[in-house]
């Protein structure tokens, strides 16, 4: 009875070792435990950080509908400073003023101004739904090498992610 006693004792041990060693697996291959990648709002200490590091947009959500981006095409994002922002709109380049408040809150100064040069339609109409999407954001999230900006809700989303 002790023999089988300690087999079984064995047997738990060594499932309980398997079940440790997969999440721990799981957990350094970025699985759902990891926490480095979770997005937490943008302080003015990051955003000093990111001046002059170049963001690529990879997701748009409007409406709460992914969008998809036009092949080849580049949108970018790039902190100019504690209060000025900048980047490629598909065609255009674009700037605009903002102010960041606790928690990653946003508040954008005005309409961006843009050059004024023409392109393909799709990328004209990328260009157009992005710098208003972009007006509608209010929250500014960071986590690993992704930007989030949203309108506080699922409906309005701009995910970039930091060239390097």
């Amino acid at each position: 009875m002790a023999v089988k006693a300690r087999g079984v004792t064995l047997a738990l041990l060594l499932a309980a070792w398997a079940l440790l060693a997969a999440g721990c697996a799981a957990q350094g291959a970025g699985g759902a435990a990891s926490s480095s990648a979770d997005p937490t709002p943008l302080s003015s200490t990051q955003l000093r950080v990111f001046q002059g590091e170049e963001w690529r947009l990879t997701r748009l959500v409007e409406n709460g509908v992914e969008v998809p981006l036009v092949a080849k095409s580049t949108v970018s994002l790039v902190f100019q400073g504690l209060d000025r922002v900048g980047g490629t709109a598909s065609v255009n380049r674009y700037v605009g003023g903002f102010d960041l408040g606790a928690g990653g809150q946003i508040t954008w100064k005005g309409p961006f101004g843009t050059t004024r040069m023409a392109g393909l339609p799709e990328l004209m109409a990328q260009e157009t739904r992005y710098l208003q999407l972009l007006s509608k954001t209010i929250r500014a999230r960071t986590g690993g090498s992704r930007l989030i900006l949203d309108d506080g809700t699922p409906s309005t989303i701009l995910e970039f992610s930091l060239v390097r």
